[in-house]
C-alpha cells in the first residue's frame, strides 16, 4: 500500500512538473501585421541598418550559394542534425513580411518567433539578446525595404530529441540569460563600444569560444577557442597560439584589410566577417580592435620576445614565385560587392604564409583537398 502511495506520488509529481514546464516554455504568438511598404521606414535608420546588418554578418549565413540575398537555405551541421536558416526577406508568405517591430525585436532578444517558437541558438539570440531596442529597430527597418524572395528553405533535419522545439525552453533556462548590454565603468567608452559590437551582434564569441555538449558557449571558458565551418577558430585570450602576439594595431588592420603582414590573410570563415566589417567606422573598428586586444592580455616578456624573434626570422622572407595567387588563402567573395578599400585579393603568397610559412600553407592545401569541411587540428595560428 506505501509503494502504491509513493508511485502515485511520484507521478503527480511529474505531471505537475511537466504541466509547470509547459506553462513555462508557451510563448504568445504575435499578430500578424500588412507589409509595410518601403517608403515608410525612415531612410536613415535603413542606413544605420545595412551597417549593422553587415556587422552581425547576417547575410553570409541567411544566403544559400548561389541564392539570392537573406532568403535563407544555408545548411548548418551541428552535432545534432542540420538546421537551415530561414528566409528573413519581407516575403509575407516564407519570409518575414508579416511580422511586426515587436515580433522581430522578440526573436532578437528572447529567441522566440512571431508565432511563438523557441528559435534554435544557431541563430545567436544569446549574443544578440545585448542589442539595444533602437539597433534592433534600425534592422527592422532594414530588412523590411529589401527585395522580397518567395523561397521556403528546407525543414531542419535534426535527431529526435533535439527535433522537439520545447526543449529549447530548457535549453535556455539552462545557458541563456536574458539582458541588454551593460557597459564597465572601470573602462571607457570606447572600451565599452568595442565590447558592445563584439559582445553583442558581431557574436565573435560564437566562433572563438568552445561549446559544451547541448551546443552552449562554456562561458567559463570564453575566448579559448572553437570551431567554425570545419576551421579552428583560434583562441583571442592568452592562450592564442599565434606565434607573434596580436596588439590593438594589428588586430585593426587585419580587420580592417584582412591581412597583417605578421599574422597572415583572413581565409576561411574569417573571409566574410572581414568584408562585413567594413561597413564600420574607423572609430568602431578602432574600439574592436581595442577590446578584443584586451581580451588577449599583454604578452608574457618570454613570449613578446619569441615574437620578436619570429619576425626577425621572416622579415624579408621572398621566395622565387612568391607572386603566385593561391585561391585556398584568398577572401571568399562573401558580398557580390566589395567595399571600396577591400585589398586585392592577388596579394604575394608569402603574404599568407607570412609565419610558419609552409605550414600554412600547407594547411590550406589540405583544407581544399577536403572540400575545406573537414575539421583538422590547427597547424598554425591567424
Amino acid at each position: 500500500m506505501i509503494l502504491r502511495r509513493l508511485i502515485g506520488l511520484v507521478v503527480v509529481l511529474a505531471v505537475l512538473s511537466a504541466g509547470g514546464f509547459g506553462v513555462y516554455a508557451w510563448r504568445p504568438e504575435i499578430p500578424a501585421i500588412a507589409p509595410a511598404p518601403p517608403s515608410s521606414f525612415d531612410p536613415e535608420l535603413v542606413r544605420r541598418g545595412a551597417r549593422l546588418a553587415a556587422v552581425g554578418n547576417c547575410n553570409t549565413c541567411h544566403t544559400r550559394t548561389g541564392g539570392p540575398s537573406f532568403a535563407g537555405g544555408l545548411r548548418i551541421p551541428t552535432q545534432f542534425g542540420s538546421i537551415y536558416t530561414t528566409n528573413i526577406t519581407p516575403d509575407a508568405e516564407t519570409g518575414i513580411g508579416l511580422w511586426s517591430e515587436a515580433a522581430f525585436q522578440r526573436a532578437m532578444h528572447d529567441g522566440v518567433d512571431r508565432l511563438g517558437r523557441h528559435l534554435y541558438p544557431a541563430f545567436p539570440y544569446d549574443h544578440f539578446t545585448h542589442v539595444t531596442e533602437e539597433d534592433v529597430r534600425a534592422l527592422y527597418a532594414y530588412f523590411m525595404t529589401r527585395q522580397p524572395v518567395h523561397a521556403t528553405p528546407r525543414a531542419n533535419d535534426l535527431r529526435f530529441p533535439y527535433n522537439q522545439r520545447i526543449l529549447l525552453a530548457g535549453w535556455k533556462l539552462l545557458f541563456f540569460r536574458k539582458g541588454g548590454f551593460q557597459p564597465d565603468e572601470r573602462h571607457d567608452g570606447r572600451w565599452n563600444r568595442g565590447a558592445y559590437l563584439v559582445e553583442g551582434l558581431s557574436h565573435c564569441g560564437g566562433c572563438h569560444t568552445p561549446r559544451n555538449a547541448l551546443g552552449a558557449e562554456r562561458g567559463n571558458h570564453a575566448y579559448d577557442g572553437g570551431a567554425a565551418e570545419g576551421w579552428t577558430a583560434y583562441a583571442l585570450d592568452v592562450d592564442s597560439p599565434s606565434p607573434v602576439p596580436w596588439d590593438k594595431d594589428a588586430l585593426f588592420e587585419y580587420l580592417r584589410h584582412g591581412w597583417h603582414e605578421a599574422h597572415g590573410i583572413a581565409r576561411g570563415p574569417m573571409a566574410p566577417v572581414v568584408d562585413n566589417l567594413n561597413a564600420l567606422g574607423d572609430d568602431d573598428l578602432s574600439a574592436v580592435a581595442m577590446y578584443i586586444a584586451d581580451v588577449l592580455g599583454t604578452p608574457s616578456p618570454e613570449r613578446a620576445e619569441r615574437g620578436r624573434s619570429v619576425l626577425e626570422q621572416t622579415s624579408g622572407e621572398v621566395r622565387k614565385g612568391a607572386t603566385t595567387t593561391s585561391d585556398s588563402a584568398a577572401p571568399s567573395e562573401a558580398t557580390k560587392e566589395k567595399p571600396e578599400g577591400r585589398p586585392s585579393t592577388s596579394r604575394p603568397a608569402h603574404h599568407a604564409t607570412r609565419v610558419a610559412g609552409p605550414c600554412r600553407m600547407a594547411e590550406s592545401i589540405w583544407r581544399e583537398a577536403q572540400g575545406q569541411t573537414a575539421q583538422r587540428p590547427a597547424i598554425s595560428s591567424m
